[in-house]
């Protein structure tokens, strides 16, 4: 018997850091897991993302990002607001990436998510500048 898609995520997120997670299993989720997905499963996974550890959080949004699913960008906008920066980090990358139309709704937690890296290091995040850009163009 399969197992639910649902339990599948769960199984392959892991319940600690040290779960083994690759690109491999990152494309294995987003291109077989998350397709199975029926409106429930993307609606429990929404009610649950945000209350999640940060290494949870993290995984999921990069394979949400890779899933090229309309019901994975709900959750992509949401992981903008995340706790974790680095889930916040991923999800404007994705969006970015996957050519999502933004508006001026998402300027501000843009330019939070910028501010909070260094100065010194915000040339490696041209994708969140980007999309500030497309944003603000769009507004």
């Amino acid at each position: 018997m399969d197992t639910p898609p649902f339990d599948a995520l769960l199984g392959y997120l892991g319940q600690s850091e040290e779960h083994n997670w690759t690109q491999y299993i990152c494309e294995h989720v987003a291109k077989g897991v998350l397709r199975r997905f029926e409106a429930h499963d993307w609606q429990r996974l929404q009610k649950m993302i945000a209350a999640q550890p940060a290494f949870w959080q993290q995984r999921c949004t990069d394979a949400l990002g890779e899933c090229m699913r309309p019901e994975a960008l709900p959750l992509l906008f949401s992981q903008l607001h995340s706790s974790d920066d680095d889930s916040r980090i991923l999800a404007a990358y994705h969006l970015q990436w996957m050519e999502v139309p933004v508006g001026p709704e998402v300027v501000d937690v843009l330019r939070e998510i910028l501010l909070r890296i260094p100065a010194a290091e915000r040339a490696e995040y041209q994708e969140i500048t980007q999309l500030l850009e497309r944003a603000l163009a769009a507004g």
